[in-house]
């Protein structure tokens, strides 16, 4: 990767990481408050990021300028599952670690650099899996010679033989909809008061989120509509600064691949599977990610306030869920952002069937632990 390349993905993390931390869709409590179906502030800015995602990315395919990598389907070789069983399981898992967590692969980096204080533990968690998948995954092989494989399907506009971009509008305004709909359910403006309500009362001022109204640089938080909105802006630059969409979970494999290849003199006989991700692309955009949450915090003031919070759980349930985000992610070969916003907005079918399985599995544990 050229120093070009590595400051083109940094300037997009920092981007991204920007956004969901003002946005405040990585606090724990908005997320185990999405799986509990009590607060939609994560699923107002997760669809209109989508729609977003789906105009620019048919724009640009349209102009020339992209051409869809939509994910592959993952067998867990079994033969089951019509070859979507990695995405279903994996999406399963890593929804379960969602739950017990508070945060997924992508907001468990912003949550580092917000300094939450689970978010180390999280981490550690997932970088624990991502070491130990490399290893697991050859000897799962040898039982399940089929276990991982990848299959190309096509996507649904391709399957209906209807234009990319004329299905897309429509799916774009029927996501816009649920999302004027679900904004009438929920106030995401007293959503977050109450998260910090407890707040000492030097950061008062701040709470007043003139944001929701106003959204500049400087504002604590912005509404979920206008952070998606900014999304599609990053999403964007993605594209066309990285010819990639955005995506987070490959970084915890990269890091895992540069710990094994350092501690390990037989790594690529005993991790065969890390020596397609020695490069560090991902792994540049997961700092910039902590860089831009950082950022956001400090243009607005605050950067003293998230680590105030009180832990949203405890440093082993942190870990444990931190280590079923990655091996879930890792098994479905995607996160909430790889398979999400941009997997859907390419009508992936392998996205839609990690991110329905993730959104099952996150809202069971959520209905079983909280």
């Amino acid at each position: 990767m050229t120093l070009i390349d590595a400051a083109k993905t940094l300037a997009v993390g920092v981007g991204f990481g920007f956004v969901l931390e003002k946005c405040k869709v990585y606090l724990p409590t908005v997320i185990t408050n999405q799986l509990l179906m009590s607060d939609f502030t994560m699923m107002q800015m997760f669809l209109t990021a989508t729609a977003g995602g789906i105009i620019v990315m048919s724009a640009l395919e349209h102009a020339g300028l992209f051409k869809r990598p939509p994910k592959t389907s993952l067998t867990v070789g079994l033969g089951t599952l019509n070859g979507f069983g990695g995405n279903v399981l994996g999406g399963a898992i890593m929804g379960t670690g969602m739950a017990l967590s508070g945060a997924c692969p992508g907001t468990v980096i912003v949550q580092l650099g917000a300094g939450l204080q689970s978010a180390r533990y999280v981490a550690a968690g997932g970088l624990v899996a991502a070491v130990l998948f490399g290893y697991t995954h050859r000897f799962i092989q040898n039982f399940l010679p089929k276990f991982g494989s990848k299959t190309q399907v096509a996507t649904v506009d391709q399957r209906l033989k209807v234009p990319y971009g004329l299905f897309g509008i429509g799916a774009a305004s029927a996501l816009l909809a649920a999302v004027y709909v679900l904004g009438q359910v929920t106030d995401s403006r007293s959503a977050v008061l109450a998260i910090f309500k407890d707040a000492p009362a030097r950061f008062s001022s701040l709470l007043t989120l003139r944001g929701f109204d106003h959204p500049t640089l400087q504002s604590f938080a912005w509404t979920p509509v206008v952070g998606g909105l900014a999304l599609t802006a990053v999403q964007a630059g993605s594209i066309l600064l990285r010819d990639a969409p955005l995506g987070a979970s490959t970084a915890y494999a990269e890091i895992g691949a540069q710990i094994v290849s350092r501690v390990d003199a037989n790594w690529k006989k005993n991790a065969p599977l890390y020596q397609s991700h020695i490069e560090l692309d991902s792994t540049y955009l997961a700092v910039g990610v902590l860089t831009g949450s950082a950022l956001s915090l400090w243009l607005a003031g605050a950067s003293e306030l998230p680590p105030l919070l009180p832990a949203a759980v405890s440093p082993i349930q942190a870990i444990v869920g931190g280590f079923l985000l990655v091996t879930g992610a890792r098994l479905a070969n995607g996160c909430t952002s790889g398979h999400g916003i941009s997997g859907m907005a390419q009508f992936s079918v392998p996205s839609f069937a990690t991110i329905a399985s993730m959104f099952a599995g996150g809202i069971a544990t959520a209905f079983l632990v909280y």
